[in-house]
């Protein structure tokens, strides 16, 4: 769907020149629930760019910091793994080195550490910072505490976008953002 007015940029590119195929070759998306293959590791991570030679998917791992467990499985990058078999944490960076693994220069992040413990979570969200160098993160979540470290946030209320800009220009100005921080930093 177009923008009724204004433009979307992906990059220097204006979405409405690209094609749909050129838009998604470019996007990568790792969801709150993520999806393992009953498969070896490196298959699963090769699900979205199959042709990704060996070096390829083992700096998509490191870049994930999923490489070092990875490493230490007598099989390596052949281990079958599938869902269950896997912890919360150990799942969600196999998906980010899948969407990695593409060379995305967008990445949506839909509620990526929601089910996971505290630990983990923050673990998580700082190999997607550092993965996040030199490309476009949208990010998706309920955590102020992860927002807050974006350049421009988005808030919506009933499906409307009620402020948006800069997280220390929002909570300077004290509207919603302010006090989702606030209900955020109480437990409420």
């Amino acid at each position: 769907q177009r923008p009724r007015e204004g433009r979307v940029r992906l990059g220097d590119q204006d979405l409405a020149t690209l094609s749909r195929h050129a838009y998604w070759q470019q996007t990568s998306v790792v969801f709150q629930d993520s999806l393992l293959f009953h498969a070896t590791i490196a298959e699963n991570l090769r699900a979205g760019c199959p042709d990704a030679d060996e070096a390829a998917v083992r700096a998509a791992a490191r870049a994930a910091g999923i490489d070092g467990w990875i490493d230490s499985l007598p099989q390596g990058y052949d281990t079958m793994v599938a869902g269950d078999t896997c912890s919360g944490g150990q799942r969600q960076r196999l998906a980010i080195a899948r969407a990695l693994l593409r060379g995305p220069r967008l990445l949506a992040l839909d509620e990526p550490v929601s089910a996971l413990d505290p630990p983990t979570a923050e673990a998580v969200m700082a190999t997607l910072r550092q993965a996040g160098d030199g490309r476009t993160v949208l990010l998706v979540t309920h955590r102020m505490s992860d927002a807050a470290r974006a350049d421009h946030v988005v808030v919506f209320e009933a499906g409307r976008v009620v402020e948006q800009g800069p997280p220390s220009e929002l909570l300077a100005a004290g509207g919603a953002w302010a006090a989702l921080c606030r209900r955020e930093a109480t437990g409420g």
